[in-house]
């Protein structure tokens, strides 16, 4: 019998990490009203069915997602995550009448809801979703990568129904706040990696927040793989920098 190990395998750290309030870096003063709304959001859902909305922008990889998950497996923790739904809309693009089996639910999770501008018939159906949440006197978190006034909705009624409960601007995180989200998600994947190491990530990998975080998946698989630790010289030998 070999005395060789066979790889090990395992989830991506983007698989195995829950994304939570707790884990979300706000990177500063900023986005603690965001935070802080979504909180109470979520608390008051756990009280009633008080009908409210959010609408939040922000730059591709500031944290729309985690937030909008946050909430999510916040509802989860008193067995009400059956009662909320999440809708990447960006992925249903060109394929409105899939928004029609949406039925409302209390919380209802809407991202990029602005990649459905222009179309529209991809407008009407994320109007008529939005309608019937509201009947249903539900509640719904929407982000976008344009705030209101930026988009370019070809139906009032969506930017109307959009800015019609609490908005915000979700601000991108700057070095320090990115180096506290990469070691969180290193710790929330059960990883310790040391600050040098962080620091060399941060400045020899991409600055965009979603390929940083793919890049560091695929890093995590790579010393699974091989059964090693994640190091500089680790690091060099994955950026074929040697």
């Amino acid at each position: 019998m070999s005395d060789q190990k066979s790889p090990q395998l395992s989830l991506p750290i983007l698989a195995r990490v829950q994304l939570t309030f707790a884990n979300f870096v706000s990177g500063g003063s900023e986005n603690l009203p965001l935070v802080t709304s979504l909180l109470d959001l979520v608390a008051l859902h756990k009280l009633s069915n008080t009908a409210s909305s959010v609408y939040f922008a922000g730059p591709a990889g500031s944290g729309k997602t985690h937030l909008l998950f946050a909430v999510l497996n916040s509802l989860s923790q008193d067995n009400s995550r059956t009662d909320c739904q999440y809708l990447d809309c960006a992925r249903i693009k060109g394929h409105a009448g899939l928004m029609h089996d949406f039925t409302p639910k209390k919380v209802t999770l809407l991202d990029n809801v602005d990649s459905l501008q222009g179309r529209r018939d991809d407008e009407t159906a994320l109007f008529g979703l939005v309608e019937r949440i509201r009947q249903a006197n539900s509640v719904f978190v929407a982000t976008g990568s344009q705030t209101i006034e930026d988009a370019d909705w070809n139906l009032a009624d969506v930017e109307s129904r959009l800015s019609a409960g609490l908005i915000f601007a979700l601000r991108e995180l700057d070095d320090e706040g990115t180096l506290d989200a990469l070691r969180l998600r290193f710790q929330a994947a059960g990883l310790v990696v040391s600050d040098r190491v962080l620091d060399y990530i941060l400045t020899h990998f991409s600055r965009d927040k979603h390929v940083l975080f793919g890049a560091i998946d695929d890093l995590d698989q790579s010393a699974l793989r091989e059964q090693r630790k994640i190091t500089i010289p680790f690091l060099k030998e994955f950026l074929n920098l040697d």
